[in-house]
């Protein structure tokens, strides 16, 4: 009878761990989605942080990076091949034939400085609906594993390889690879779900005057720089951090996402590198 009691015990606890391997086994991955249609929900959250005293530690890609909306409002729920567009115009300035025909920036006399190309080309539109279909974008979304493939089949038909460098870090990011990344001129992939943020600000006077929205949803943007802000007021010091952020949202002019915040869920973030 014990080892009857014995066995069935250790049935019951096999039974357990079976089903238990068969939900995580067939768990559906998050699919990306806002867009030109935008978030589930979005929540303006303006804020003024005053200060005493400020200063900025950043880091940054040297020569900046493209920042634009999705290309394509047909293209629907498209932030991860708008992303992914926003990665190719990058390194198009690098491989001059990532995206056939185009110059991912330009010199303009007047500012005697170069400039990135905007969405509004016609070669970037191409090159979205492109990873729109290598991605295997529907209606519903795009997985991350999804991005990742069909990013590297677009690169790779290109003549070049692609690698993926996770630089999560728990639930956040470990800002010393980020800033390792940034360092190397290579931007990373923010894989958002289910809350996440994006702000700008105006400083004036001893304060910051941030305007803002958390979204609830499930997003993909770029990130290609970062920023410690440190605050003192009345003798005490805090600091927040914020990256530069290209949102690929149609008519949003928000280049910012604030870190360690009730709405930054990272599920994944990626640095991307073209080679």
């Amino acid at each position: 009878m014990r080892l009857k009691r014995a066995f069935c015990g250790t049935g019951a606890v096999l039974t357990a761990i079976v089903c238990l391997f068969s939900m995580c086994a067939f768990r559906s991955p998050v699919l990306y989605k806002d867009g030109f249609q935008g978030a589930v929900q979005t929540i303006p959250a303006n804020y003024t942080r005053y200060y005493d005293a400020k200063t900025d530690a950043p880091a940054a890609i040297e020569i900046g990076f493209p920042n634009f909306s999705a290309a394509n409002a047909s293209d629907g729920n498209a932030c991860a091949p708008a992303a992914g567009t926003h990665l190719l115009s990058f390194w198009d300035a690098y491989y001059g034939n990532l995206i056939p025909d185009f110059t991912a920036r330009k010199y303009m006399p007047a500012l005697k400085k170069e400039y990135w190309k905007s969405s509004d080309d016609t070669k970037l539109t191409a090159a979205q609906q492109t990873l729109y279909s290598l991605m295997k974008t529907t209606s519903a979304g795009t997985s991350e594993a999804n991005f990742k493939s069909g990013l590297q089949s677009y690169v790779n038909g290109k003549g070049y390889s692609v690698s993926y460098a996770s630089v999560k870090s728990g639930s956040g990011i470990d800002l010393t690879a980020l800033k390792q990344a940034f360092a190397a001129h290579t931007p990373v992939v923010l894989f958002l779900s289910p809350k996440y943020n994006a702000c700008k600000y105006i400083s004036s006077g001893g304060m910051d005057q941030f305007t803002r929205n958390n979204y609830v949803g499930a997003h993909v943007m770029v990130a290609y720089g970062m920023h410690e802000f440190t605050y003192v007021s009345n003798g005490v010091a805090s600091v927040e951090t914020f990256l530069d952020v290209a949102t690929g949202k149609q008519g949003e002019t928000f280049n910012l996402m604030r870190l360690e915040d009730e709405y930054c869920d990272i599920q994944d973030a990626v640095a991307v590198n073209v080679y």
